[in-house]
């Protein structure tokens, strides 16, 4: 999941979650990747990850400033945020149980 903000314009958005929200001025890297994690979550909980076993990692992070006539006028900031890749938690249990099931009928 990205998540974009712009602090010139004041606003913080992710645009594959249809979400936009102001922001202020101070708006950094951290609260963009805190927001990133945060939508991730809710996201993954609501398609039926088990949040207790819900690994989020940062694939990207970045900050550039914006500048107008010599003078920093604001921050760019761009996150990229994913669900862990693996196994969901549980799977091995039900993995050994069918290699067992298969090793019986051979």
């Amino acid at each position: 999941m990205a998540l974009f903000a712009d602090t010139e314009q004041k606003r913080v958005g992710a645009p594959e979650e249809n979400f936009s929200l102001p922001i202020s001025g101070a708006y950094g890297l951290q609260a963009a990747m805190q927001q990133a994690f945060d939508l991730l979550r809710v996201k993954a909980i609501e398609r039926g990850a088990n949040p207790e076993y819900l690994e989020m990692e940062l694939v990207e992070s970045q900050q550039f400033n914006m500048v107008r006539g010599f003078q920093t006028t604001g921050k760019n900031l761009r996150v990229r945020v994913q669900v862990k890749p693996g196994l969901i938690h549980g799977y091995d249990t039900l993995l050994k149980n069918l290699a067992a099931g298969t090793e019986q009928r051979a």
